[in-house]
């Protein structure tokens, strides 16, 4: 959870997806899409950081996901 980590994951290869809450700032999904760009599937949730709280200890607005049957459950949340 979190940019810098999430660029990290993403640049050792082992994202499979990423999802931003919907509230991020326009600057940090840019900054998303283009790390993410060739590398991984990126999703823009329709929740807030605020939203996400229950699942983190703080406001997040990026999170990466490791695990491809994970990736495709949030996927297939999403999509609901």
């Amino acid at each position: 959870m979190g940019f810098d980590k999430v660029k990290e994951t993403v640049n050792k290869g082992k994202a499979v997806l990423v999802l931003c809450a919907g509230d991020v700032s326009d600057g940090t999904r840019r900054r998303v899409e283009g790390f993410c760009e060739d590398m991984t599937e990126l999703v823009i949730l329709e929740e807030t950081q605020f939203e996400l709280l229950p699942i983190c200890k703080k406001p997040t607005g990026v999170f990466a996901v490791t695990d491809a049957q994970l990736a495709v459950l949030c996927k297939n949340s999403t999509t609901h």
